[in-house]
């Protein structure tokens, strides 16, 4: 089963009928708790509460289980299924956001790195590499620059 994932990352702000009418979802369950985890597509889609639709999608590119790389469907606006660090700021350039790696309740959190679109100000992608080991790319995750503004304000406070 392929999926669109450029086709997704349009739906972005949209609820989660619309983005299931467009035959973008193929699993039949509905989200639980505004998480729909689509495992064997290596997929995770987030919607907010209250119908204000889909906030993030979340492609795992590492496999924890085979302990490879590999993710089962084609990358948009020319990411590749194997990234590192040096790879993205050559193709993308310095990000606009970062994060170090840090520790929260025994959970390893490598660094993060947010970068723009190319030709789109709307969409920013978070890249996330492991908490040790080469500087590879593990998670992508595509979501609205507006939600990411808010959630990284100081003075936010929802």
């Amino acid at each position: 089963m392929t999926i669109d994932i450029a086709g997704l990352i349009a739906q972005l702000g949209k609820k989660y009928q619309d983005v299931y009418d467009k035959n973008l979802i193929p699993y039949k369950s509905k989200p639980k708790n505004g998480s729909l985890a689509m495992k064997k597509e290596f997929l995770h889609l987030h919607f907010e509460p209250y119908g204000v639709g889909l906030s993030k999608i979340t492609l795992t590119l590492f496999d924890k289980k085979t302990k490879q790389f590999h993710f089962p469907h084609a990358l948009p606006f020319g990411l590749q299924p194997l990234m590192t660090q040096e790879w993205l700021h050559a193709h993308y350039g310095k990000p606009i956001r970062f994060a170090k790696k840090n520790i929260v309740m025994s959970l390893h959190l490598g660094e993060a790195e947010v970068f723009e679109l190319p030709n789109n100000n709307q969409v920013v992608f978070i890249v996330r590499y492991p908490y040790v080991g080469d500087n590879v790319v593990i998670s992508l995750t595509f979501e609205l620059r507006e939600s990411l503004e808010k959630r990284w304000d100081v003075n936010y406070t929802g």
